[in-house]
């Protein structure tokens, strides 16, 4: 349990946090492409305006003193986007409400264009530029179909609008069932952006009023932490303060302030690290030499580009410590870069050059996933004085080979370590949409079978050529976190 004895040590936006107007600008972008008929327009438009009206969503919009401001726009094709609610300060009750009126009382736009995805995102950001100013910025955006008009989202988040932006999805998942399963993976892979981004999923638009209360509360809640004031934000702590410290940890990092955190236990000094982070590479007979030339060399340019060296540098006295390791067969698991700590450039550099160097070793070609699991699970155990302690596990393949990872899992979850994946899907091709469907496929089982603790997650890869891609965006959502100061006790259970 984390007791009060708190200290901030760093907050590099403290200045603008200050001047800040407000804690996020929301905007909701709704899909009124011709997939959308007359009748599920109605149910998406009146599902969001009743999800803002629900009482579990105004308690999160109006959970700290700083308040969101909200906007909302329909988007369909190339130049087919329309402002259903400008920019709106949310500062009481009254004023969401008003808002929600606004948007059940809109009227469609558009109603035959197709799903201009990129040009959406473009629309959203232009309207974040002329927002008030808030300490962060998120486009939710909401659709039941993948982009197929104009240039798509990978495209629109080169620009450099997008660097301070995070984009969350609702997939309205209408569709047959090998067409939902390609839309939820284009999700995973092409639409979220910044980390901590998440997804929802809608079962139909009969669906979308839940799916979009479940959104917003994760969107707009501040951070679970009781009594601690950020740059003027008072947090709190939630009814689940009894969970502990990793689940307290966890809903800390998914705040999305930009700093790090280092936590002062009764009775103890400083944490010896902040994280220790374990990366696993799948080197099983699925993977041809060029592709694992890919994947570790991605690992590499990830760790070498500037926000995650950023990240990894942020806190040097309270350092990051890294190690990589391959897998394959049940006795194939081989050390790359034994335990590091990030307190330096130069120390990031070695671990960069390390892996750059790093040539293919003979391995059994199977794929021992559950073995995989207990290795950086046992590897974790040896940093016992890191707060939290991940493990980054890649693949490209179910298990086929030793103990299945459904049967290691419930003797793992004991150990206080939080295991995420990174789905490799095939990158043939020929295989065309049926690759949507596998890597779907493959990130569920992942999902079911593999990640645990506490807001573990999936991140997908559409090939191996696309490994850095999800790498850099997987570290950026592990290493975020947040500093804060010292605040009073927190409220006990039932107070």
């Amino acid at each position: 349990m984390i007791r009060a004895g708190v200290i901030a040590l760093l907050l590099a936006t403290s200045t603008s946090a200050m001047a800040a107007d407000c804690r996020l600008a929301l905007i909701l972008a709704m899909d009124v492409s011709s997939s959308v008929d007359p009748a599920e327009d109605r149910l998406q438009r009146q599902g969001l305006a009743q999800a803002l009206r629900a009482p579990d969503v105004i308690e999160a919009f109006f959970a700290a003193d700083a308040p969101v401001a909200l906007a909302a726009y329909e988007w369909s094709g190339q130049e087919k986007q329309a402002i259903l609610l400008d920019w709106t300060m949310i500062r009481t009750p009254p004023d969401l409400a008003r808002a929600a009126d606004v948007v059940s009382a809109s009227k469609r736009a558009h109603s035959e264009y197709p799903t201009a995805m990129g040009h959406a995102l473009i629309f959203g950001a232009a309207m974040l530029a002329r927002a008030p100013r808030c300490l962060s910025q998120t486009i939710d955006m909401a659709g039941d179909g993948q982009s197929n008009d104009g240039f798509g989202p990978a495209a629109a988040y080169r620009a450099p609008a997008f660097a301070g932006i995070t984009v969350n999805g609702l997939v309205v998942n209408a569709a047959d069932f090998e067409g939902e399963l390609g839309l939820i993976a284009f999700y995973q892979s092409e639409v979220l952006h910044g980390p901590g981004a998440f997804m929802v999923i809608a079962d139909g638009f009969d669906d979308f009023e839940r799916a979009m209360r479940i959104k917003l509360i994760q969107e707009v809640s501040p951070a679970a932490i009781g009594g601690l004031q950020v740059e003027g934000f008072e947090y709190f702590w939630q009814k689940e303060a009894g969970r502990g410290a990793s689940f307290w940890i966890s809903r800390m990092m998914r705040a999305g302030v930009l700093a790090s955190v280092l936590i002062v236990f009764a009775g103890g000094g400083w944490a010896n690290c902040r994280q220790a982070l374990a990366l696993a590479l799948d080197v099983s007979g699925s993977v041809d030499a060029r592709e694992y030339r890919q994947q570790i060399g991605g690992v590499a340019q990830a760790l070498n580009t500037p926000p995650v060296r950023a990240r990894l540098l942020a806190m040097p006295e309270a350092p990051i410590r890294l190690m990589v390791f391959e897998w394959s067969g049940p006795l194939d698991q081989t050390v790359l870069v034994p335990w590091t700590e990030i307190t330096s450039a130069a120390a990031l550099d070695i671990v960069i050059d390390t892996l750059d160097q790093t040539t293919r070793r003979p391995a059994t070609p199977g794929t021992a996933l559950g073995v995989a699991m207990s290795e950086g699970v046992r590897h974790l155990s040896q940093q016992s004085d890191c707060w939290k302690r991940t493990l980054d596990i890649s693949g490209d393949g179910k298990s086929n080979l030793g103990p299945r990872p459904r049967s290691v899992k419930p003797r793992l979850e004991s150990s206080g370590v939080t295991i995420n994946a990174l789905v490799i899907g095939v990158d043939d091709p020929n295989i065309g949409n049926i690759r949507q469907a596998e890597i779907a496929e493959l990130s569920s089982y992942f999902r079911a079978e593999v990640i645990m603790g506490p807001d573990a997650f999936v991140r997908t890869a559409i090939g191996f050529a696309d490994y850095a891609r999800a790498m850099r965006e997987k570290l950026l959502k592990e290493l975020e976190g947040l500093v804060f100061s010292q605040g009073p006790a927190p409220i006990q259970q039932g107070q």
